[in-house]
């Protein structure tokens, strides 16, 4: 979904991979993460996270990116809740997600 979500957006290549983050910054040379931040929760966590990466990897430096007032509130949890009571959820998720939920219901059905 995130390639499909993200075709669109020049530059933007999605690598699925397992394991830390840090070595796997290191097996693509990153320098940074620039990971996005909702609130001061998700601040805290990606601050905890950005101290066990650069502890496993020193030169890896984080960025955190706020998110923009308008969309800072959108979680997963607030688009399948939406999506359950059949809610329209396109101001928050992009078409493949609906399209996905879709699916995942007649799944469960």
């Amino acid at each position: 979904m995130l390639e499909e979500a993200t075709a669109d957006i020049p530059g933007i290549e999605v690598i699925p991979f397992s394991g830390l983050l840090a070595d796997f910054a290191v097996e693509q040379q990153a320098q940074a993460l620039i990971r996005g931040i909702r609130g001061a929760t998700d601040a805290d966590y990606e601050v905890q996270l950005s101290q066990v990466n650069k502890t496993l990897n020193p030169l890896l430096e984080t960025i955190l990116l706020p998110a923009n007032a308008r969309t800072g509130f959108i979680s997963s949890t607030v688009v399948k809740e939406v999506f359950k009571h059949n809610g329209d959820i396109h101001s928050f998720a992009p078409l493949c997600v609906k399209k996905a939920l879709l699916t995942k219901q007649a799944n469960n059905s």
